[in-house]
């Protein structure tokens, strides 16, 4: 099923000193995924260098390829480094290292955007500490739409990307996937989140690394940019209500075909320093239930 309809499949990762979570993600991915026509690709952004070489060792286990950036140019950079070398797949999934995915996610990704018209990114939920992390009044076993799909796991076609074109290197890091996605509906293109869920760290680069990686600082910097771009957030609501089809088609918790109508929850995210004082961001979501017209 990963390969739906033969389509060759690119998964991307992105790492800042982050060798561990990478051999986790990638023991995952070789355990839950079919990797027939599928290649992946990892990108180390400018990590140490005892941290670089622990990387080669575990991609070289792996039989993946590795490209180490001599510095950190930041998480679009990263991005667009691994679609550049994955070059021509009909569907690109991008990982952060700090998930770890499960049975049928694969499918689930490449179904939905098989079987979806209208439909720019798609991501999977997160599993923290747990517990299914989805805006209250989802049902976490069905799609529904966002602004955009989180940056930790997401996809998209390659059909998609010629249109979107590159991720926005202005953006180090934080909004980057929110522009990207805000770019996908305003060329028509709806984005969704949908089961399974992956398992997911959530911040744990930037706790380890926020001396180096100053996450305040460029979140900051990116929602600056954000508002340049496209205005306030809040003002998106309608673009996100009005795109995208009434009907979808799915994968079931069981791998069954679901087809019918998903309600559309506005959400928004107001990225945050922590209380805690250690640089991490802070999610506050709020979610409206509404109809699918």
């Amino acid at each position: 099923m990963a390969q739906e309809g033969n389509v060759k499949v690119g998964i991307g990762i992105i790492t800042y000193n982050g060798a561990t979570r990478v051999a986790s993600l990638l023991k995952s991915i070789v355990r839950c995924t079919s990797m027939d026509d599928v290649d992946v690709y990892v990108v180390d952004d400018g990590s140490k260098r005892r941290q670089q070489k622990l990387l080669r060792g575990v991609c070289e286990f792996y039989g993946v390829k590795v490209s180490l950036h001599s510095e950190n140019l930041g998480i679009s950079s990263a991005w667009n480094h691994c679609i550049a070398r994955l070059h021509e797949r009909g569907i690109y999934v991008l990982a952060n290292d700090d998930v770890q995915v499960r049975t049928g996610w694969l499918d689930a990704l490449t179904y939905f955007l098989a079987r979806n018209k209208q439909v720019g990114m798609v991501g999977l939920h997160q599993r923290h500490q747990g517990t299914i992390r989805v805006p209250e009044a989802c049902d976490p076993s069905m799609p529904y739409k966002r602004l955009s799909s989180s940056g930790y796991c997401f996809a998209f076609t390659g059909q998609t990307w010629g249109r979107i074109g590159k991720f926005d290197e202005g953006f180090l890091s934080f909004y980057e996937e929110l522009d990207f996605g805000v770019r996908c509906l305003k060329a028509g293109l709806a984005n969704y989140d949908i089961g399974p869920a992956v398992d997911h760290l959530w911040g744990q680069t930037f706790r380890e690394n926020a001396d180096d990686l100053l996450p305040k600082v460029k979140m900051g910097m990116s929602r600056k940019r954000f508002e340049r771009k496209h205005g306030a957030i809040g003002a998106l609501e309608a673009l996100m209500r009005e795109t995208g089809p009434k009907s979808l088609a799915w994968l079931g918790e069981d791998g069954e075909d679901k087809t019918g109508e998903v309600p559309t929850y506005w959400q928004w995210q107001c990225q945050l320093p922590s209380p805690e004082g250690d640089g991490l961001q802070v999610r506050r979501q709020e979610a409206c239930p509404r109809s699918a017209d």
